[in-house]
């Protein structure tokens, strides 16, 4: 079952799965001349990362108006917009694998890893729940 916007599904052995991506603001350089400007800090908009989720055992949610999220068989799989669907393989320490058609990625808490048409982002593992982020497919 393919289900958009929000969802949840139960799976078992799961991972979690959402993303909150900030960049750090730019340096200011110390020109001595009184106090620096505030610079605002920019972020990763919404578009660059419209799928994020949740996962953890026996849990997955999807959020955001083109994640997809498939329960089947006590294995979580996920995609966004029209892209391909992914599976969530399993989550070891701070690192998760996910595959698709064949071919796997590992992606560590904190980084972004290409998978087929996804770049797909990590924001947290905390034990067995994850929370990451998918781009719109290229």
């Amino acid at each position: 079952m393919i289900t958009p916007l929000r969802l949840a599904a139960l799976t078992a052995g799961g991972a979690a799965v959402m993303a909150c991506l900030a960049a750090a603001p730019p340096a200011v350089a110390d020109t001595g001349s009184g106090p620096a400007a505030p610079v605002a800090a920019s972020s990763d908009s919404d578009d660059d990362y419209p799928c994020p989720f949740v996962a953890a055992p026996g849990y997955l949610e999807g959020s955001g108006g083109n994640s997809q999220v498939i329960q089947d068989d006590d294995r979580a799989y996920m995609g966004c917009g029209n892209g391909p669907i992914i599976l969530l393989e399993r989550v070891d320490g701070d690192t998760v694998t996910f595959s698709l058609h064949g071919d796997r990625v590992r992606v560590r808490e904190g980084a972004t890893e290409r998978l087929g048409p996804y770049r797909v982002h990590v924001v947290d593992v905390r034990g067995q729940r994850v929370e990451l982020e998918l781009s719109d497919p290229d």
